[in-house]
């Protein structure tokens, strides 16, 4: 950490080709594990972006933007450094302020597009089941591989381990009227408190490294929906940006009101190549959504704040280190009530309350499913 402060500094113009791994190795440091470390970090970090010298570094931290969110979704399917990769991207994002997200990821509704289709990939079901091939093929049964007539079709199978592992992890939602009661056999989550909002999905584990990193992807997503009505240069249009994943939900509405009005069976409408795909493109919307509307809330900035700032001496930066400010104007109050509005419309929609969570003849991963959505659609966000 020493080392780091005294090149950037000191040397900044002729270690030049050295700033971009210098300052990701700042951002990484910022969430380091020891305080000593972290708090030292955090406020050098501070100093640096609140320095009448900021505009040298600016190319570079946008490098590093760049280069971090484009690879965000090939860190995930390799699983092996995705938290720390996450951290990093949030800690750059909430350093830089919210000018750097509506200039690169909300630009327009076809960056913001490509932003969403990026954190649903990273957010989806099976993200939490990412992870190497090599962890893969150590978690093969040895009996998959004990005669060699045999290799070549249990190596066909490894990639159906990780959906294996997701069949008897994921919770069943049996149709008593206990909603309380609903978790997974295997116990690995829990409903969370009911006052504890937003909630995190249930596809992703309640503890370990999981956790860690859902809570780094959702403070991604916290900071871009709050960019829109923060800063003094504020002005990004929230009704527009959070219709894209919205989109979602309304497509899956409109399917199953399709359904009805045709008397087709939910047997034979799962049985449509699209069907579940709908299900899980909407309950991973929703998850997304429900983060966006939690991050315009005053406790989800404070949170990062917090965690942001541990040192005592960087309290005066609290207010100043990245323009996380906002002053509701009366178009702004008015544009949230709208968003917030339009999305509780969707989620209040019979069609999405009738999807089946009974056992019949339709696959037992179409009620899994089902269950998930309802369960996040449960525990959405609450503003005061």
């Amino acid at each position: 950490m020493a080392a780091i402060q005294g090149l950037l500094s000191t040397c900044s113009r002729t270690l030049k080709g050295s700033r971009l791994m210098l300052l990701e190795c700042l951002c990484a440091l910022v969430s380091d594990e020891d305080e000593e470390v972290s708090s030292a970090a955090q406020m050098f970090l501070g100093n640096l972006f609140s320095s009448s010298g900021k505009h040298h570094i600016e190319r570079d931290l946008v490098d590093i933007f760049n280069r971090l969110f484009e690879k965000l979704p090939e860190v995930m399917i390799g699983g092996e450094q995705s938290h720390s990769h996450c951290q990093k991207l949030l800690v750059l994002i909430y350093y830089s302020g919210p000018q750097l997200v509506r200039d690169h990821l909300l630009q327009s509704p076809v960056t913001a597009a490509r932003f969403f289709d990026t954190l649903t990939l990273c957010l989806s079901h099976n993200s939490v089941f990412s992870g190497s091939l090599d962890k893969l093929l150590l978690e093969r049964s040895s009996s998959s591989t004990s005669s060699s007539s045999s290799s070549s079709s249990s190596s066909s199978s490894v990639g159906y381990l990780r959906s294996i592992t997701e069949m008897k992890a994921t919770s069943f939602f049996s149709n008593e009227k206990k909603e309380s009661n609903y978790e997974d056999p295997n116990n690995s989550f829990k409903i969370q408190n009911e006052y504890d909002l937003p909630r995190m999905p249930p596809w992703f584990s309640s503890s370990g490294t999981h956790k860690q990193l859902y809570h780094a992807l959702a403070g991604i997503l916290r900071l871009a929906s709050f960019s829109l009505i923060a800063g003094s240069q504020s002005g990004g249009n929230l009704s527009i940006i959070k219709d894209i994943p919205l989109s979602y939900l309304r497509k899956l509405i409109a399917d199953v009101r399709n359904k009805e009005y045709i008397k087709e069976s939910w047997e034979c409408w799962y049985k449509r190549p699209n069907s579940g795909k709908l299900v899980r493109q909407a309950t991973t919307a929703v998850c997304i959504l429900n983060e966006m509307m939690f991050g315009l809330s005053d406790e989800a900035i404070h949170n990062l704040k917090t965690k942001f700032h541990k040192s005592s001496s960087s309290e005066s930066l609290k207010d100043d280190v990245g323009g996380w400010n906002v002053s509701l104007t009366k178009d702004t109050r008015s544009q949230l009530i709208e968003c917030i509005g339009s999305i509780l419309h969707e989620y209040l929609s019979p069609e999405i309350w009738n999807l089946p969570l009974q056992q019949s003849d339709v696959n037992v991963h179409f009620f899994h499913d089902n269950a998930m959505l309802h369960q996040v659609q449960q525990g959405c966000f609450i503003l005061t």
